[in-house]
């Protein structure tokens, strides 16, 4: 499957999708980062680990279902949750930096995209 494990907290497991090329777009998008954002954004995750959502739409909100973004100032990284797991199991698609009020369609149907291919995979 084209994910791997990036947290396992109390409350959820927080996976990063893996593109055919082996490239984990979210880890090398964050490695990118600034290290204060990264610290952000790493804590962010953590606390969706931890606590299985984020109750704050500033931080974590629906886009358009079913995917969801994290947020912190300009940085997102959209992601959806895995249907029918023990645990709540997310997976993170993929990061950029939002430049306008709404996220990009493109952003929003490459997250899509990523989460049909997942999900397909996991019929299989």
């Amino acid at each position: 499957m084209p994910i791997e494990e990036y947290y396992s907290g109390r409350k959820a497991d927080i996976y990063v999708y893996v593109n055919p090329r082996g490239d984990a777009l979210v880890s090398d998008f964050i490695e990118g980062l600034a290290p204060s954002e990264q610290k952000k954004i790493v804590r962010l995750i953590k606390y969706l680990g931890d606590r299985g959502e984020i109750q704050n739409v500033e931080k974590f909100r629906l886009e358009e279902k079913p995917i969801y973004a994290l947020k912190s100032y300009q940085i997102r990284i959209p992601c959806f949750c895995l249907p029918q797991q023990v645990k709540r199991t997310l997976v993170l698609t993929h990061g950029f930096i939002k430049k306008s009020p709404k996220m990009p369609t493109s952003e929003l149907e490459k997250a899509k995209n990523i989460q049909r291919e997942i999900v397909s995979n996991l019929k299989h």
